[in-house]
């Protein structure tokens, strides 16, 4: 995030820090966290096996699928 002029001012976020914000927000989790970006550069032949890791809380990145509930009805 350092090298990326967009990111300098980003604040890291834990998977639960995410959750919880959501939920505050208004929003219904759809899915758990799924983590992305296992292996660096130098492992990169493993790569193929990142999508069957994502539910493994070890990779470099992190997201949440949520819905906004609707307040009208």
């Amino acid at each position: 995030m350092k090298r990326i002029p967009f990111d300098r001012d980003a604040r890291t976020l834990y998977p639960w820090e995410t959750t919880h914000l959501l939920k505050e927000a208004g929003f219904q989790q759809v899915l758990p966290p799924r983590f992305l970006f296992y292996f660096p550069s130098q492992l990169r032949v493993l790569r193929f096996a990142e999508p069957w890791l994502t539910r493994l809380p070890l990779g470099a990145q992190s997201y949440a699928v949520a819905i906004k509930l609707s307040d009208a009805r």
